[in-house]
């Protein structure tokens, strides 16, 4: 069983669009039912696989989560006291 983290990019139509952390080149599409009702855009997710490669589940990293969301959120107020 692997596990690997993701970033939950994005809900497109009906599925949802995880982008893996470490190689963003590298996307899953899982069905939106099986993460909308906990899941949100931007959340980092620790998806595991079942031996087929096939979604099995998924967790929120919320501390990993509200990290990065802080460390934007300074960025993006650095970049508006630079001008």
């Amino acid at each position: 069983m692997k596990s690997t983290k993701y970033t939950l990019d994005r809900y497109d139509e009906e599925f949802a669009v995880l982008v893996e952390k470490g190689n963003e080149s590298h996307q899953e599409l899982i069905e939106r039912s099986k993460l909308e009702s906990y899941a949100k855009e931007g959340d980092i997710l620790d998806v595991e696989w079942n031996p087929d490669g096939s979604f099995k589940e998924a967790s929120v990293l919320q501390e990993e989560t509200d990290t990065r969301k802080k460390d934007v959120s300074d960025l993006i107020e650095k970049l508006k006291n630079k001008q």
